[in-house]
């Protein structure tokens, strides 16, 4: 009874305008009555006090349909998770320090906020030998969460020579949805063909092939690398 109390309360009080006229024109046409009690009759105070109520029930229910239908049409057209996409992975130059390079990876995420996000970055030998571990390897937590359309940027000092060989890029984010609170974890794959070319250095990072990235998993599971 209490719940039901409490609701016709938050209903009255969300809807308090129509009730107001509802219960407005009903005391308008008592005094009607009173005063010209020829023209006002019984039944034509209980057909238009009728009509008032009904007229109030279609309101009603007309704005709670319009308010579940754009509830509905927003749930469907929003992202239903966080999710990033790659924008940037490139290997660049150093002006200074111990290493000559520093790598970066850019992702975007898309209109659906993240919150305590984890993110791991390893490069690899191209030979993926189990018996060596990773090159370089970062692990990092975020402070902050990655609002909708944000760029989440990684960057991992490299030693890059003319000498250096093909390497595989493993990247790895987990993340909670700010809004469900669910967590969703992604992995991009990728690869740099070396050094220099020609006297050119390679800047680029590739996405690597299905083979590729069988072959990075089963490393990381067999050098029994933590993933996220």
């Amino acid at each position: 009874m209490e719940q039901i109390f409490a609701w016709l309360l938050q209903e009255i009080a969300a809807h308090w305008i129509i009730v107001a006229l509802g219960a407005g024109s009903t005391v308008g046409l008592k005094i009607l009555k009173r005063y010209w009690p020829s023209v006002v009759t019984d039944v034509l105070l209980y057909a238009i006090v009728g009509g008032i109520v009904t007229f109030i029930c279609i309101l009603l229910l007309a704005q709670t349909r319009l308010q579940t239908e754009t509830l509905e049409q927003f749930a469907s057209e929003r992202p239903t998770r966080p999710y990033f996409a790659q924008t940037q992975a490139t290997i660049q130059n150093l002006p200074q320090g111990t290493h000559t390079h520093t790598l970066t990876l850019s992702v975007q995420n898309n209109d659906v906020p993240a919150k305590d996000v984890v993110s791991q970055l390893l490069v690899l030998e191209a030979s993926l030998d189990p018996t060596r571990g990773p090159l370089f390897a970062q692990r990092k937590e975020e402070a902050n969460p990655v609002g909708p359309r944000s760029i989440f940027s990684r960057f991992l000092p490299v030693t890059v020579k003319r000498s250096t060989r093909p390497a595989f890029v493993v990247f790895q984010i987990r993340y909670t949805d700010a809004l469900s609170n669910e967590t969703y974890s992604q992995s991009l794959f990728l690869k740099f063909l070396g050094g220099f070319q020609d006297g050119i250095f390679n800047q680029q990072l590739f996405n690597a092939s299905s083979d590729e990235k069988t072959r990075m998993e089963r490393y990381l599971r067999e050098r029994r690398i933590p993933t996220l």
